[in-house]
Parts: C-alpha cells; structure tokens; sequence
C-alpha cells in the first residue's frame, strides 16, 4: 500500500499521492509540529503540521522521502532529529514534538462531537503569533 511521496522543493513541502498533490506547503509557515496516531490499521500515522493562520494539515509517516521532511524539521526548529514519541501507539494518540518547550502536550484532541481539532497549547501558540 503505498501512502505517497515526499517531495521538497526549496523551502515548499509536497506530499505527492497517485501523481497527484494532496499538499503544499511553504516550510515558513509552519509554527508547530506533531505526531497522531489513530488507530491500528494500516494509514494510521501521521506527522501534523500547523501553520500560523491556525490550520493543520497531516502527512503519512509512511510516505516515501519522510526522512527528508523529519530532517528538515529538525532542522527548522533547532535540534538535530525528530524524536518520534508514538511510534508503538495503536490508538488515538498526539503529541508535540516542536517547539521543544510543549514537546509531549497533545498538538490535537478529540472534542464532545469526536471530531478532531487543535488542543488549548497549540491556540495559545497560533494567538500569541510566534
């Protein structure tokens, strides 16, 4: 099952799926990063970017080319390499991974009507706009 491929062009991300991008995205737009895990089939986790207008987007860890996105990443916001933390989950999870200081909060949540939206540390970090 193939979940597409990374591809970075200068400072623009693509996720490329069936030759077909399902995501561009200019690497200085994004504000935090994340992990999700869903459940335990096959699609089921994620690397979870936010950008500045308060949107998050996701991209399948299993993606060609992921190495190269965590890589820069890392690298965008000042550490060495991307330190997956839920790799071994099997259901609903998420977490932070940068910025480094609300490494480990949830980056999203699920709300009363199940559906997934931005946890209360990530809309403190998109309102105060750094």
């Amino acid at each position: 099952m193939s979940s597409g491929r990374i591809k970075i062009d200068g400072k623009t991300i693509n996720w490329i799926w069936k030759n077909e991008t399902i995501l561009e995205l200019p690497v200085d737009q994004i504000i935090a990063v994340g992990e999700l895990t869903l459940n335990a089939l096959d699609e089921d986790y994620f690397v979870i970017l936010v950008t500045y207008d308060g949107k998050w987007h996701r991209v399948s860890m299993y993606a060609e080319e992921i190495d190269q996105l965590l890589c820069l990443l890392a690298a965008k916001f000042g550490v060495k390499k991307f330190e997956a933390q839920l790799a071994n989950k099997t259901d609903f999870a998420s977490a932070i991974t940068y910025p480094s200081a609300l490494k480990g909060e949830l980056i999203v949540e699920k709300n009363t009507q199940n559906q997934i939206e931005l946890s209360a540390p990530i809309q403190i970090l998109i309102q105060s706009g750094q």
